[in-house]
């Protein structure tokens, strides 16, 4: 409504403003001051019209990277998880231990906190918005050591000696895969 008004005080403006007649002081005095209304209603219109397209770009941009932070701050935090789970693994591997009982809490440390990373990678399309392969990346390292029966249920006699080479190399190569998989998808 507002605009259709602002439309007829244009037009009807600019009709009388295009048609200047023999110019007395009064006719003069109305004639620049229709000509005056006229532009300022126009001028008007113009600024409302950026205004709106300028408020309505700025909310979609700040959406926008909003987003894009959060995403950003939920995939670090996946990292920092990754890379707390990689700690204590790497612990467990290089015989960190010296008896059975801390053994058990580090077995129990691996468990749990890739359960966390279980949870982000379940809500994956609302907070990270990784692909099926990348997730399946990132499980991949968690099924390699859930299933390795020297990791999680070698006993602490056999463990004391190492762990084999090749169970430390295959490790790496997965966790460095999916550290891969995040680094790349970190905006």
């Amino acid at each position: 409504a507002i605009f259709y008004f602002y439309f007829i005080s244009i037009i009807i403006g600019g009709v009388r403003a295009l048609r200047p007649r023999h110019l007395t002081l009064n006719t003069a005095k109305d004639y620049y001051s229709i000509l005056s209304s006229f532009i300022t209603l126009l001028v008007g219109a113009i600024g409302l019209s950026l205004g709106y397209y300028y408020y309505r770009d700025k909310y979609k941009i700040e959406r926008t990277i909003a987003a894009i932070e959060r995403k950003r701050k939920r995939m670090d935090d996946l990292i920092q998880k990754i890379e707390s789970y990689d700690a204590t693994v790497d612990a467990f591997i290089n015989g960190h231990f010296g008896y059975e009982r801390e053994m058990g809490k580090l077995r129990n440390q691996m468990t749990r906190s890739f359960d966390i990373i279980e949870i982000m990678l379940t809500l994956n399309d609302t907070l990270l918005g990784l692909n099926d392969e990348d997730v399946k990346t990132i499980v991949r390292v968690n099924s390699f050591v859930e299933q390795n029966e020297i990791i999680m249920r070698g006993a602490f006699e056999d463990l004391s000696a190492g762990i084999p080479s090749s169970i430390r190399d295959d490790y790496v190569t997965l966790i460095s895969d999916a550290k891969r998989v995040c680094y790349k998808n970190v905006c």
